[in-house]
């Protein structure tokens, strides 16, 4: 028993320091989404924000209980941090997807739906924050087996925003030539890791007569594998391509802060670098479908990954712009 303590004191040591190693990261990434005013990305970077804290409080509540001794309510928090992370995955599939013709109008992409997904990973996380409670903190064994049957049912209904989280997934690769492939890939990688970290969870609060899976005298090896590390490279991974994806969207806002239209002369034609909202987009595509005779001088168009740059005539350059 006592090893088994001394283990996971050892390894609270080990998730502090390397959330807050990733921390600033992540405060980058929120700020940009921020300044960019891009609301329900920001959302999802301010969850991944409120993930950590949790997953800081734990480390911190289980190494301050010391070596011989465990915190019931670091183990609570450590089963319903899992829930920050769909949020998460959302929102940067969300953002993968935004130039999207189909995926982007349909429900679940809709602020409805993102709204309904708060509330479809809100009720799993309460019964397994309620029952783990009662499992972990309450010497009545009615109550805790009580407590057990709420962490369990919990523990099931998180497969119902992971199954969401895989259909939007699946939408958004249909159109994968307009998507951003970094975050898209991101959210795939992660889906997958949170899938195994649910596993992991269900197979906590079931299969609590053998010592494999046990929260306090669980196998070492087990924890790690299926809760520690899906969690790390889940958060790592999304953070990583949340940071190439600020790095191109400043660099497009250092070349437009100027003039939203930047002119250079090559071959007789004009890049126009247009505002990275998506409405405007529209309304440039709109005016040239306007414009057939135009549009039959129209170059091919250049996409710059995560910018909205194209090459027209100067004509189509006056007529849409001027």
């Amino acid at each position: 028993m006592a090893s088994k303590l001394h283990e996971q004191y050892d390894l609270a040591i080990f998730q502090l320091a390397v959330y807050i190693l990733i921390t600033p990261f992540t405060l980058y990434v929120f700020g940009n989404a921020c300044t960019t005013k891009r609301t329900w990305y920001a959302v999802g970077w301010f969850y991944l924000l409120g993930f950590m804290g949790l997953l800081l409080a734990a480390s911190g509540l289980t190494i301050g209980a010391g070596r011989n001794n465990i915190n019931p309510t670091g183990l609570i928090l450590q089963s319903v941090g899992l829930s920050p992370l769909f949020i998460v995955v959302e929102s940067v599939i969300r953002e993968a997807a935004v130039k999207t013709r189909k995926s982007s109008r349909t429900f679940l992409f809709s602020n409805l739906g993102v709204i309904t997904l708060h509330l479809v990973v809100g009720a799993p996380a309460v019964l397994v924050g309620v029952g783990a409670s009662k499992f972990f903190t309450n010497s009545n064994l009615s109550e805790a087996q009580n407590g057990l049957k709420l962490a369990k049912a919990g523990a099931v209904l998180f497969m119902v925003p992971g199954l969401w989280l895989m259909i939007m997934v699946a939408m958004a690769c249909v159109e994968w030539r307009d998507t951003n492939k970094k975050l898209l890939i991101a959210s795939i990688v992660s889906l997958f890791l949170l899938f195994l970290r649910i596993l992991y969870a269900i197979l906590e609060f079931f299969d609590t007569a053998s010592t494999m899976f046990s929260p306090i005298n669980g196998n070492i090896a087990a924890r790690v594998i299926m809760q520690v590390l899906p969690q790390l490279f889940a958060a790592g991974i999304l953070t990583f391509a949340g940071v190439l994806s600020a790095f191109a969207t400043r660099e497009l806002g250092h070349l437009a802060e100027d003039s939203k239209i930047a002119k250079s002369v090559q071959w007789c034609k004009l890049r126009v670098v247009f505002d990275t909202r998506r409405q405007d987009r529209l309304t440039i595509m709109k005016a040239l479908l306007n414009m057939p005779s135009l549009c039959q001088e129209r170059d091919p168009v250049e996409t710059i990954p995560d910018s909205r740059a194209v090459c027209w005539s100067p004509d189509v350059v006056h007529a849409v712009a001027g």
